[in-house]
Parts: C-alpha cells; sequence; structure tokens
C-alpha cells in the first residue's frame, strides 16, 4: 500500500519568489512571500501568528485566492497544504517561468 503523505512529499517543489497577503480566519491579513510550490501546498514566509491546523487564505498577486491548512510552522515560516481551489494550477503557474526563479506569476498559456 502507498502512503499518500509520502507520496506528496516526493513532488517536485519549484521556487517562486512571489508577493501575496495571508487572511487568517479572524480577518487579519499579513503580507507575505511565497517561496515554493508543489502540488501537496507551498512553503509562506510570514510574521502571521499561526499554528498547525489553522485555516487561512493566500492571496497570490497575480494568480488570486487559494485556501489552505496551515501543516507544520517554523521560525517565520509554515507550510501551507493547499485544500481547496485550483492547488494543482499553482504549480503549473510556476513552471511556466522555466529554469529561472519566478518573482512574478504568469498564468499559462491554455493552448
Amino acid at each position: 500500500m502507498i502512503d499518500r503523505a509520502d507520496d506528496k512529499r516526493r513532488d517536485e517543489r519549484l521556487d517562486v519568489a512571489w508577493v501575496g497577503t495571508l487572511t487568517l480566519e479572524s480577518g487579519d491579513q499579513y503580507d507575505c512571500q511565497v517561496q515554493d510550490v508543489a502540488l501537496a501546498g507551498t512553503l509562506v514566509h510570514c510574521i502571521a501568528p499561526v499554528k498547525v491546523g489553522d485555516e487561512a487564505l493566500l492571496m497570490i498577486e497575480g494568480l488570486g485566492e487559494f485556501a489552505g491548512e496551515v501543516r507544520w510552522v517554523g521560525s517565520g515560516a509554515f507550510g501551507m497544504g493547499l485544500v481547496i481551489g485550483p492547488d494543482i494550477k499553482l504549480k503549473r503557474y510556476a513552471e511556466t517561468a522555466g529554469a529561472d526563479l519566478s518573482q512574478k506569476p504568469e498564468l499559462p498559456d491554455e493552448t
């Protein structure tokens, strides 16, 4: 039997440097930076007072809102699992940058 959580961790992470806003359930908003994305979630640098299990909305300039849940918390950063929304597309947006670090997300061609 395949462990789905372990399978998600093997997903390639793509480095980005995207600016965003994190909105907590309380309505409080914090500026943040998205550092990498994968199918399972994203790494967010932010001073928001989050804890594991918190739900939040991540607004990425140029892409829109992505709902998620905090999976782990470190010093000034946390991992956010994307639980609602086009999480697979989030990684696809990063892939459009190619080998270069993506500093501004771009919508991919749908053709």
